[in-house]
C-alpha cells in the first residue's frame, strides 16, 4: 500500500546561504512519499541557482515579494500532500521526523496536527530551551494558544484539508502567521497532539524578524486587532477572551517599555489590567507610574525616541 504524500513547504526570501541545508534535510527524510516545494518570495540573492542544483527533486515557485503568509499559501495551493510539513529556509528537521510523526496521524483521524519538541538557539548561536509547549493528553489547546504558540512551525505536521478549511495563512505581511493558523484551527475544534522527541531545530541566526523589535510590536498589535474584530472569537467564554486581550497587551506593554516607548507601554499596561488584573504583578503595576516619570525625564533631557509607527 502506497503511503500518503507529505508535502514539505520551504518559503525562502534571501536565505540562499541556508537553503542547501534545509533542502537536504527535507530530501533525506526516511518517510517514502515526500514532495518538496520551495517558494521564492522575490529573493534578490542566488536562491534560484541554489535550488536549481537539486534538479527535478524540487518544485520551485518564484513570485513577487508578498510576505511569508502568502508565500506559504501559494505552496499550499500547489501541494498534493495529505499532510503538510512547514520548514523555514534557515531551519532543519531530523531525517526520521516524518516517519516518526505521520503514523500518529494515520492511527487517529481525530488528530489534526501532531507536533514534538523543537530545539532552539538565539541569534548568537547559543542553545536555548525547548520551544514547544508539551500539551497534556487531555489538555485543551485553545487556552494555551490564547497565551502563546504551541510550537515552532516546523515541529509539527498538519492535515492539509484542515489548513485549507480555515482559510490557510493570514496573508498580511504583519501577521504572526503560524500562531494565527494554529489558533484558527483550535477555534474550529481541530485537535492537537504532542509527542516527545527533538525532531526540529530552530535557528535564529538566520532570522531577522524575531530580533526586529518594532516589527514584532506591529505584528502583535495586528493579531490583537484581528481577533478583537472576529465575531467567532468574541463568542468564546468571556474569561478566555479577556485573558487573551490581557496577555497580548501585557506582551505589547513590556516590549514597548523595553524600547522606551513610554506612552504605548502605559496604554498597554492599563489595557492588560482592565481585561484581566491577574496578569499584572506588583512589579508591573509599578511600571505604569514609572512611564510618566521616564517620559518627563526624556522630554526634559531632550531625548527623542521614535515611536514604533515611525520605525
Amino acid at each position: 500500500m502506497t503511503s500518503p504524500v507529505c508535502s514539505i513547504i520551504i518559503p525562502a526570501y534571501n536565505h540562499a546561504e541556508y537553503l542547501d541545508r534545509s533542502i537536504s534535510c527535507a530530501l533525506s527524510q526516511t518517510y517514502p512519499e515526500v514532495e518538496v516545494i520551495v517558494v521564492d518570495d522575490g529573493s534578490t540573492d542566488d536562491t534560484a541557482q541554489r535550488v536549481a542544483r537539486f534538479g527535478d527533486r524540487i518544485t520551485y515557485i518564484r513570485k513577487e515579494n508578498t510576505g511569508r503568509g502568502d508565500n506559504r499559501n501559494q505552496a499550499l495551493i500547489r501541494s498534493s500532500g495529505k499532510y503538510i510539513q512547514f520548514l523555514d529556509a534557515d531551519d532543519t528537521i531530523d531525517a526520521e521526523k516524518l516517519a516518526t510523526q505521520i503514523p500518529y496521524l494515520e492511527a487517529d483521524e481525530t488528530v489534526t496536527c501532531i507536533y514534538s519538541d523543537c530545539s532552539c538557539n538565539d541569534s548568537e548561536g547559543v542553545d536555548l530551551e525547548n520551544a514547544s509547549y508539551p500539551l497534556g493528553e487531555n489538555e485543551d489547546a485553545l487556552p494555551v494558544l490564547l497565551r502563546r504558540t504551541l510550537f515552532g512551525i516546523h515541529a509539527g505536521i498538519t492535515r492539509r484539508e484542515a489548513i485549507m478549511d480555515v482559510g490557510m495563512f493570514d496573508p498580511d505581511p504583519l501577521a504572526q502567521e503560524d500562531w494565527d493558523l494554529w489558533l484558527k484551527l483550535a477555534l474550529k475544534g481541530y485537535k492537537y497532539k504532542y509527542v516527545p522527541g527533538d525532531y526540529a531545530h530552530y535557528d535564529q541566526q538566520g532570522s531577522s524578524t524575531v530580533v526586529n523589535s518594532p516589527l514584532m510590536y506591529k505584528r502583535m498589535k495586528h493579531m490583537l486587532a484581528k481577533y478583537l474584530n472576529d465575531p467567532d472569537f468574541k463568542k468564546l467564554d468571556p474569561r478566555l477572551v479577556n485573558n487573551f486581550v490581557a496577555q497580548q497587551n501585557f506582551q505589547l506593554a513590556t516590549r514597548a517599555y523595553n524600547n522606551r516607548w513610554w506612552k504605548e507601554a502605559r496604554q498597554h499596561f492599563v489595557a492588560a489590567a482592565k481585561a484581566d488584573p491577574s496578569v499584572m504583578s506588583a512589579q508591573f503595576w509599578a511600571c505604569i507610574p514609572k512611564t510618566y516619570v521616564r517620559q518627563i525625564v526624556d522630554l526634559a533631557k531632550g531625548n527623542s525616541v521614535a515611536t514604533p509607527e515611525q520605525l
